[in-house]
């Protein structure tokens, strides 16, 4: 787990990335009209990780392990998101 709950302004700061910051678009949410479930405690972000603990950011098949796990407890998984892709991210 690499990222859990989140308040305004964070949610914000990465809401602008890819707008008005540098880097790729990570959201949706900007955290003041459309809220992440990350700020209401609700969600979090999980990644892969080698045996030395190296998050394995590019391992496609496992981020699909990892969701589909996931929604087979029915918790919603970001890797299977239709407008942004986010492979870490899970919600209840």
């Amino acid at each position: 787990v690499i990222s859990t709950k989140r308040d305004q302004e964070y949610q914000a700061s990465l809401y602008a990335q890819g707008r008005t910051k540098f880097g790729k678009r990570v959201t949706n949410a900007d955290g003041i009209k459309n809220k992440s479930y990350h700020q209401s405690g609700n969600a979090w972000d999980a990644v892969p990780t080698d045996s030395k603990g190296a998050i394995l950011w590019n391992d496609s098949k496992k981020f699909k392990q990892m969701a589909d796990i996931a929604v087979s407890l029915g918790i919603t998984a970001g890797f299977y998101f239709r407008s942004i892709s986010d492979s870490p991210h899970f919600q209840i």
